[in-house]
C-alpha cells in the first residue's frame, strides 16, 4: 500500500514538475530534503561522513513523501501536504531551511530544519533538528500543539525495528510525559544490531528539547497509523501488537500562548552507532571572547551529555559524576551531581544530563579539564574532557574614546525591534549571555541620517530579531579599529 501511495506522489510530482523543488541541507553525515511548498521533509544518513546518504525515512531523497507534520490551533488541526495550506514562504538561512506560515488560524508558524553535530567528534552524534515556533498574529490568545510523524526506513529495510532508552520489546508502544524515554532508535539489520550496522537515533528530551519536551512518544505500524489524527486514543489503539513496516510519532499537547508569547517545539532525528561499552557523549562547551567589565554576564555555561549503554545487556545501579578537582570551573546546579539511574537498557539505552557550571574570571585564557565517571554494577568508565576558554577582550575605557564613537540603543528594553546608533564604519555583533553570536552586521540595516528618541549619533541601525530568538538580555558590541564598546539590551516578547 505504501509503495502505491508513494508512486502516486511521484506521478503527481512529475505532473507539476515546473512548480516543484526541494530545499536540501547536509553535513556529510545527515541530509534533509524539504519540500518548498508544504514544508514536509525526508531524512538520509551516512555513518562514514562521506555524503553517500541512504534512507533514514522512506521518502528520502525527495519530499513530500510518506511522513508529515501536524499543527493544531484551538483544536483545529492540519497535516503538511494535506489540509495544511502551503507555506507562505520558504528559504535557506545558512544551513537552516525555514518554512513560514504567516497566518494560519490566527497563528504565525516558523518551521526550522537544520543538521547539527551534538557530539565532541564528527560522526559521534549527527542529527537533523526539527524546530517549530508558533505565536499569535491576531492579538488573541490561542492553544497550540504539534505532532511529528516519522516513516522510518533504514537503507533497504522498511521494517526497521525500533527500541527506546528503556529497551527493545518488538511490539508497538506508547509513552507519556512522566515516563518518556530520552531517546529512541531504529535498526537497519534487525535487533540486536551488529557494531557496524546503521542505527538511527531520535532525541526526545535533551539539548534544545529539554525546555519543552514532548508529552507523548509512540512507535509501531506505519500502515495503521499514517492516517491517524490528533486524538491520542487513535495512537493508543495502535499499540500492544507486533508490527512490520515501522513508524514513530512525537506529540506536544496544546499549550496556551498569549499575544507576545510563543511556543517552541523541538525534536531530533539522525544517526548513531551501537558500540560495545558504556560511554558518554558530551556536547562541546563553546566560549567567545568577552569584555572583562561584563564578565558576570558570561560567567555561566553548562555541560550537556548523553550517557549511553552500548552493551548487549542492561547496566544496573548507574551513577554519573562530574569531577572538577584541579579545575577552576564550579558546579552550580541543574541536574544533581552525581546523577543516579536504577538501570540503563542494553543496545543503546540512554539518559540525558545537563549540569550548570560557573566560569570564574581566573579561568578565562586557560584550558580547563574535567572528569566524567560512569559507575555501574558491571563496570566503571572514566574520561577526561578539556575546553579552551579564550582570554578577555583587551578594550580601552569607554570614557577615553572620542565623542564621535558612541553606541546607543533605543528603546531598551524592546519588544520586536530596537534602534542601534553607532558609526557606519563600525562592525556590530550581538551576543546572548552564553557568549554566542546571534546577529552580525550584515543583518542590521543602516538608516542614513535618522535619529530616534534619545539616539543622536551618526548612523542608526535596526535590529529585528527573528521569531526563534528568545526573550532575554543581549550584548551589542560595536568595534571600530582597535576600539570596542559593549552595551546591554533586553528583548521582551
Amino acid at each position: 500500500m505504501k509503495r502505491e501511495i508513494f508512486i502516486l506522489l511521484l506521478l503527481i510530482t512529475l505532473a507539476v514538475s515546473l512548480g516543484f523543488a526541494d530545499w536540501i541541507t547536509a553535513n556529510g553525515y545527515v541530509r534533509v530534503d524539504v519540500d518548498e511548498t508544504s514544508g514536509e521533509f525526508e531524512v538520509g544518513g551516512d555513518q562514514t561522513g562521506t555524503g553517500d546518504y541512504v534512507k533514514l525515512t522512506y521518502g528520502f531523497p525527495e519530499a513530500p513523501g510518506t511522513e508529515w507534520v501536524m499543527y493544531n490551533v484551538d483544536s483545529t488541526w492540519a497535516k503538511t501536504d494535506e489540509s495544511l495550506p502551503d507555506c507562505s514562504s520558504s528559504f535557506m538561512s545558512g544551513d537552516t531551511i525555514i518554512c513560514i506560515w504567516d497566518d494560519w488560524e490566527g497563528v504565525y508558524i516558523r518551521q526550522e530544519i537544520v543538521p547539527v553535530t551534538l557530539g565532541l567528534t564528527p560522526g559521534e552524534s549527527e542529527q537533523i533538528r526539527f524546530k517549530a515556533v508558533l505565536k499569535p498574529t491576531d492579538g488573541a490568545s490561542h492553544n497550540v500543539g504539534c505532532i511529528m510523524f516519522f516513516d522510518t526506513m533504514l537503507d533497504w529495510n522498511d521494517f526497521a525495528p525500533i527500541s527506546t532508552a528503556f529497551g527493545y520489546t518488538g511490539i508497538a508502544e506508547i509513552f507519556y510525559a512522566l515516563a518518556l524515554p530520552s531517546v529512541w532508535r531504529a535498526y537497519e539489520n534487525g535487533f540486536p544490531p551488529a557494531s557496524a550496522d546503521l542505527v538511527s537515533t531520535g532525541i526526545l528530551t535533551g539539548y534544545e528539547a529539554v525546555s519543552n519536551p514532548p508529552d507523548i512518544f509512540w512507535y509501531g505500524s506505519w500502515p495503521s497509523s499514517v492516517g491517524n489524527g490528533w486524538d491520542t486514543s487513535e495512537w493508543e489503539t495502535d499499540t500492544g501488537g507486533s508490527f512490520g513496516d515501522s513508524a514513530a510519532m512525537v506529540k506536544w499537547f496544546l499549550r496556551a500562548i498569549s499575544p507576545g508569547d510563543s511556543a517552541v517545539f523541538v525534536t531530533y532525528y539522525g544517526i548513531g552507532s551501537v558500540d560495545t561499552f558504556l560511554y558518554c557523549s558530551p556536547a562541546p562547551i563553546e566560549f567567545d571572547p568577552v569584555l572583562e567589565s561584563l564578565y558576570d554576564s558570561f560567567a555561566k555555561s553548562s555541560i550537556e551529555l548523553l550517557v549511553i549503554n552500548g552493551w548487549t545487556y542492561d547496566a544496573n545501579n548507574v551513577s554519573v559524576s562530574l569531577d572538577l578537582t584541579g579545575c577552576d570551573l564550579v558546579y552550580s546546579g541543574g541536574f544533581p551531581n552525581p546523577v543516579t539511574f536504577s538501570s540503563l537498557a542494553g543496545y543503546g539505552g540512554s539518559q540525558f544530563i545537563d549540569w550548570n557550571i560557573t566560569v570564574p574570571s581566573m579561568a578565562f585564557g586557560t584550558e580547563q579539564c574535567y572528569n566524567i565517571t560512569i559507575y555501574s554494577d558491571e563496570d566503571t568508565v572514566s574520561e577526561v574532557f578539556c575546553v579552551d576558554i579564550p582570554d578577555f577582550l583587551a578594550v580601552g575605557e569607554t570614557d577615553a574614546m572620542p565623542e564621535e564613537f558612541a553606541l546607543n540603543i533605543f528603546p531598551n528594553p524592546f519588544n520586536s525591534s530596537c534602534y542601534i546608533s553607532a558609526p557606519e564604519e563600525a562592525s556590530i555583533e550581538i551576543y546572548n549571555l552564553r557568549g554566542n553570536v546571534v546577529e552580525t552586521r550584515p543583518r542590521v540595516r543602516p538608516i542614513q541620517g535618522q535619529a530616534h528618541g534619545s539616539v543622536h549619533t551618526n548612523d542608526t541601525f535596526i535590529w529585528q530579531p527573528d521569531e526563534s530568538t528568545p526573550s532575554g538580555v543581549y550584548l551589542i558590541k560595536a568595534t571600530l579599529g582597535d576600539r570596542t564598546i559593549i552595551k546591554r539590551t533586553i528583548l521582551m516578547k
